[in-house]
């Protein structure tokens, strides 16, 4: 189960990396916002 939740995070990380790197930024800085 926490190898699927990790799984789900990891995408969705990576979904906030392509946001983030459209906007240019990092995703610390998008996090933080």
């Amino acid at each position: 189960m926490g190898q699927v939740n990790f799984r789900m995070r990891d995408e969705r990380l990576s979904l906030i990396d392509r946001a983030a790197a459209i906007r240019g930024v990092t995703r610390t800085e998008f996090v933080l916002r």
